[in-house]
């Protein structure tokens, strides 16, 4: 986990404050992402990028079985860039 936030994976936010999350939801079934402009939404998991776009808004209905984690990443043109926190689905599975 140290790892991951020294190397910028998890941080919130990078170069400032002209962009935002204005919806950030994890349910049992999927995540769903809005942003206040539009910016390339990617959407991560264990198994790296399983669903991206470029847009105000984006979805992703889980898989069986489902990710360990979720996490999302926003790239803006300006070159800002948002981070969520991971949200944990289930236990690691053995490899």
């Amino acid at each position: 986990c140290l790892r991951a936030y020294r190397n910028g994976a998890f941080y919130g936010a990078l170069l400032g404050d002209k962009l935002r999350f204005t919806k950030l939801v994890v349910t049992d079934k999927g995540i769903e992402v809005a942003l206040d402009k539009p910016a390339r939404i990617v959407i991560l998991t264990e198994k790296g990028i399983v669903s991206q776009d470029e847009g105000k808004g984006l979805g992703w209905e889980f898989p069986e079985p489902k990710p360990v984690f979720v996490r999302v990443r926003v790239e803006h043109e300006s070159g800002e860039r948002l981070y969520s926190q991971p949200t944990m689905l289930g236990p690691a599975r053995k490899r």
